[in-house]
């Protein structure tokens, strides 16, 4: 199960999550190279970083967690945010796992 709640997402630990995302520069041109999905733990800790793949030319990703990053994590509260290289697209947001 996944669920988008505007930038938060709640999803199932310990099963792969995929998460398909349009990603846009600040003027909305779509972005198709070199981006990331990077997952924290509730200091701000980098502990896992998604490489994307693209799903067409128009800015759209395919990111997955591996089932093995969200085990033993049930009920708990990581973050996310989507980079192109090393560059934040976005503020972190909160990924919910039941």
């Amino acid at each position: 199960m996944i669920e988008y709640l505007y930038n938060a997402i709640v999803a199932s630990a310990e099963t792969d999550i995929e998460i398909v995302a349009k990603v846009t520069s600040a003027e909305g041109a779509p972005i198709n190279s070199n981006c990331n999905l990077v997952l924290y733990d509730n200091d701000g800790a980098e502990k896992y970083i998604v490489n994307g793949e693209t799903v067409d030319t128009n800015g759209y990703w395919r990111f997955v967690i591996p089932a093995d990053e969200t085990r033993g994590k049930k009920n708990s509260r990581l973050f996310y945010c989507i980079r192109e290289g090393n560059k934040p697209l976005c503020f972190k947001e909160p990924v919910y796992l039941m």
